[in-house]
């Protein structure tokens, strides 16, 4: 049986094809978007005719990006352009797409207008960068393996030479002063260590159980009460006494512990003047712990700093990136805390607006 090639064929494809189509004249207003593409952004047909492809621009990419795109397209010699980029839906959200936009032609054959097709390839770029990242904590843990091994025993052997003329000098002494430290860059080195193992190492079922929030977030307040005075930090806790989540204790206090020291670092950069605040400003953490939606705690720590530049929000879970002094930080915490989170089955997420504050929002199963 002969196969149907009737116009009405062809466009039964458009209609059913499982990417977005649209199609514009030759000035870019859309005459025609196919179901799937109000599907991917979510507006409706008589919302999309008479609009501009422009409606989808993400913000993501300059004004000289789409020129050059549009300058490909109207070159005799090229006649198309495809490339990856980022659409917004018509709720805000980021869709990635490979895209291609090709003219097409009327009956006298000359260019009727221009066909955009765009296939959602979100969901592969998330895998394809989590496989990189995987690939990348690999290879620094076999780097972190090997450092451990070859920097840790002379590193004990040099502490245990310390602490013997330690042992044998003048309390007040320089040399006594020197030795301790001597003694703590030993420490700082163990702990950068032991931080890099952490990351790198392989997800391992964690022991979780019914982990009471109060308790573990009166304990980190204890934990840092020195920092806090010295800082002049004002804090205010607000959770439920009851309030449980399904984690590990100690994985739990060392991720609230890390995102509380690093709002104090962030409040200190206040205090020093990097951000200008007003004169009355008092540096304060919020501390908010509660149950919502899907049967899920979540824990917030905010503070009032500087905020998070949008240059270097991409970049806070990467391992080893810092914005803080060399001796406050080494870029390990934020990345280490966000793969603990993972591994209880939860996420970090991060709200701040520049010179205003910072919201680390930490989600889990409650108990």
């Amino acid at each position: 049986m002969a196969l149907d090639l009737s116009p009405n064929v062809f466009f039964r494809c458009v209609e059913d094809s499982n990417e977005a189509i649209m199609l514009t004249d030759k000035n870019g207003i859309l005459r025609y978007v196919n179901p799937m593409w109000c599907k991917v952004y979510g507006y409706s047909n008589k919302e999309a005719i008479g609009s501009k492809p422009s409606l989808l621009h993400s913000g993501k990419h300059s004004d000289s990006f789409y020129r050059e795109m549009w300058g490909q397209i109207q070159d005799p010699n090229i006649g198309h352009w495809k490339g990856e980029l980022f659409n917004r839906t018509k709720n805000g959200q980021l869709v990635q797409v490979l895209l291609t936009i090709a003219p097409y032609k009327g009956a006298d054959d000359s260019i009727s207008g221009y066909m955009g097709i765009a296939v959602d390839i979100t969901e592969s770029k998330c895998i394809e960068r989590h496989l990189q990242e995987e690939d990348r904590l690999s290879s620094i843990g076999l780097l972190a393996s090997g450092l451990a091994h070859e920097i840790g025993t002379p590193m004990t052997v040099i502490r245990g030479r310390a602490e013997l003329l330690s042992m044998a000098a003048s309390p007040d002494s320089g040399l006594s002063k020197g030795l301790k430290i001597i003694v703590e860059q030993i420490d700082r080195i163990s702990g950068l260590m032991q931080s890099l193992l952490n990351l790198a190492r392989s997800p391992e079922k964690q022991t979780l159980c019914a982990v009471p929030m109060l308790p573990i977030i009166h304990s980190v307040l204890d934990l840092i009460a020195v920092q806090l005075r010295h800082s002049n930090v004002v804090t205010a806790v607000a959770c439920d006494p009851g309030l449980c989540a399904h984690g590990n204790p100690n994985s739990l206090t060392q991720v609230l512990l890390n995102l509380c020291v690093n709002a104090i670092h962030a409040l200190d950069d206040c205090n020093k003047d990097k951000v200008i605040k007003t004169t009355d400003w008092q540096p304060r953490i919020w501390i908010r712990a509660c149950l919502v939606e899907n049967s899920r705690v979540q824990i917030c720590i905010e503070d009032n700093g500087p905020g998070i530049s949008s240059e270097n929000l991409v970049k806070i879970f990467k391992p080893f990136f810092t914005t803080k002094d060399a001796d406050k930080g080494t870029g390990l915490g934020l990345a280490v805390a966000a793969k603990i989170i993972a591994e209880m089955g939860g996420h970090i997420e991060v709200e701040t607006t520049e010179k205003l504050g910072t919201q680390f929002k930490v989600t889990i199963h409650s108990a």
